[in-house]
């Protein structure tokens, strides 16, 4: 992460770093192009997740990045990954914690359901975040909450029609 801030190219190719917000694959650049223009029922989700993330997040956008996952967290071109971050934060130095871009991809199941339903959309938009937190190999600042919310999915989807809390 180190060399790729501060060697920005190699043999004449420019270096950049995946976890960043901008990225441009050449070789991808025609499905990016088809991809760009979503949907006004994707739009609408979209708008409805930043809604609910709030200051959880910078923007969400759709992304040609992801194949086999709903969503990941970028940042922008000129933040700390979150890695960064809290490898700064375990040495007792102060880093700016800028909310990170949720990038959601369109095609994956779960945001195509979402599009077309979005019952339980708080605990989805949250559960999506977590997952993507969980996924770059951070941690999660209310592991607690997170399971409430699947067991909540889990719950409607097995057909109950509210879960059964059972206080500690």
């Amino acid at each position: 992460e180190w060399v790729v801030m501060h060697l920005t190219e190699f043999q004449d190719k420019p270096l950049k770093s995946i976890a960043k917000g901008d990225l441009e694959l050449d070789w991808l650049e025609s499905e990016e192009k088809a991809e760009e223009q979503p949907d006004e029922k994707v739009e609408a989700l979209i708008g409805k997740l930043k809604d609910v993330l709030g200051s959880r997040i910078t923007d969400v956008r759709i992304t040609s990045r992801l194949t086999d996952s709903p969503a990941c967290l970028v940042v922008s071109d000129y933040g700390l990954s979150r890695n960064l971050s809290r490898i700064l934060k375990a040495t007792g130095q102060s880093s700016y914690n800028v909310p990170p871009i949720m990038e959601i991809n369109p095609n994956h199941q779960i945001i195509q359901n979402l599009v077309e339903s979005d019952d339980n959309l708080d605990d989805w938009a949250h559960v999506l975040f977590d997952q993507a937190v969980l996924s770059e190999g951070s941690t999660l600042d209310d592991p607690a909450d997170y399971v409430r919310r699947i067991n909540t999915l889990l719950s409607s989807a097995s057909g109950e029609k509210s879960p059964i809390i059972l206080a500690p």
